[in-house]
């Protein structure tokens, strides 16, 4: 496994790590579980693949969208730009033309991590960080989310969050990229319904560091697109 200096990218789709091995060429991706803070997760545009919409995240108050953390070297982020659609020279464009995702900075809370220990194994075996590259992500989002406190931990739908993560451990802060789909939500790509099989993914994805009690946010979507599959049939 490439030993160089790994950065966290917040999967919040249908992408598992088993295919991001395989689109960035690594055997194994370190991975945790992760929480994007007043975001919410939204389906927009329309995916043949698929057959409905796809995700992206928006801002929204005291909302929170679950996901799992990978952590990358940027030749790796680089490969999975290619596959997003984002132009790496040009990542942070937000013109749809250019660029299908842009690729942005954001805070994200995870436990599992504390003090100078590396704790952060899945108990089904999924591999952590490096301590390193975790101390490094938490130094960048003091430099870069200068505006960001840790209030929003106090939120309790943060707190509660901790029955899905380590009971041992404290939240902690790190700046991580994350993929957002330019103009979700505008004339070329609205705000749309997804495939139950798309749902689906989203949940198996999930379930790699999350508990399945955890999913409850999906497990409304899940039911919704199996209805409107069904709708689709008729």
């Amino acid at each position: 496994m490439n030993e160089a200096r790994r950065h966290p990218v917040f999967g919040y789709g249908s992408n598992n790590i088993i295919q991001l091995c395989e689109r960035v060429g690594c055997k194994a991706i370190p991975s945790m579980q992760a929480v994007l803070p007043h975001y919410e997760r939204i389906f927009a545009g329309f995916s043949k693949k698929w057959g409905g919409a796809v995700a992206s995240v928006q801002p929204q108050p005291n909302k929170i969208c679950r996901g799992t953390l990978a952590w990358l070297t940027m030749a790796e982020i680089c490969k999975l730009d290619r596959h997003e659609g984002c132009n790496s020279r040009m990542h942070d464009c937000d013109d749809e033309e250019k660029n299908r995702y842009r690729r942005v900075k954001v805070p994200l809370v995870v436990w599992g991590c504390s003090g100078n220990s590396a704790n952060c194994v899945a108990e089904n075996g999924a591999i952590s960080p490096k301590q390193a590259d975790l101390n490094t992500a938490m130094i960048l989002c003091g430099e870069e989310h200068k505006g960001i406190s840790t209030e929003f931990l106090l939120l309790g739908t943060i707190y509660d969050l901790k029955n899905g993560a380590s009971q041992e451990t404290e939240p902690l802060v790190l700046s991580s990229w994350v993929y957002i789909q330019n103009g979700a939500g505008g004339p070329k790509h609205a705000i749309g319904k997804p495939s139950g099989a798309y749902v689906s993914a989203i949940v198996k994805n999930l379930e790699l560091h999350w508990k399945t009690d955890t999913v409850d946010e999906l497990q409304g979507l899940q039911d919704t697109a199996d209805d409107w599959s069904e709708e689709c049939v008729r």
